[in-house]
């Protein structure tokens, strides 16, 4: 009879404490649909691309309302199946002047543990551009990126376990592989 009742307790006590965790918000909320994790503010969005990885997904998008505010998050899947939000925020406006004028944008993401970063990511708006090149210059390694095309701009990207705390360029090369744009940056900040 004690056995049962002290189960019993064990357990009331534990929900009681994984219920104080979860509203104090020590325990991440997970999601059944990846869509619902990203859409944590009730607000719509437009997903732009999803990039499958081996642990989730690295996912661009903005809101409905408007192009603005380009974001890019990592959700994780956890072994139950659902979405957890690990790493994101916005990385630039592709409607912006700038861009426009420029012809590319590059941002980075350090490298974040269980996530697939570090990664470079941008837009590019210069329409004879059709690659987008990195160059690590003090090793001396070339990567080629992922491009994504819109109605509206050019989304690229690449992450890589080799990306290492440096000096890279980023090319935005034409059809025949001239280079068109050129941009230093050494702003790909990595805890090695």
């Amino acid at each position: 009879m004690k056995k049962p009742m002290v189960y019993i307790l064990l357990i009331m006590l534990l929900i009681s404490v994984v219920s104080i965790l979860k509203d104090n918000g020590m325990i991440i909320s997970s999601y059944k649909t990846l869509e619902e994790a990203l859409n944590r503010s009730k607000e719509e969005i437009n997903v732009i691309h999803k990039e499958n990885t081996d642990k989730g997904a690295i996912v661009f998008f903005n809101d409905n309302k408007d192009d603005k505010d380009l974001q890019v998050h990592y959700m994780k899947k956890t072994i139950f199946g659902r979405w957890q939000y690990v790493y994101g925020g916005v990385f630039g406006d592709p409607n912006d002047t700038a861009y426009r004028l420029g012809g590319v944008h590059a941002s980075s993401f350090p490298m974040i543990r269980n996530t697939p970063f570090p990664m470079f990511q941008g837009v590019v708006n210069h329409p004879d551009i059709e690659k987008i090149k990195i160059i690590d210059v003090e090793r001396d390694k070339e990567y080629d990126t992922k491009i994504v095309r819109t109605d509206s701009f050019t989304l690229w990207f690449n992450y890589e376990d080799d990306f290492k705390t440096g000096e890279y360029e980023i090319i935005g090369l034409s059809k025949y592989d001239n280079p068109i744009i050129t941009l230093k940056t050494d702003v790909l900040n990595i805890n090695e």
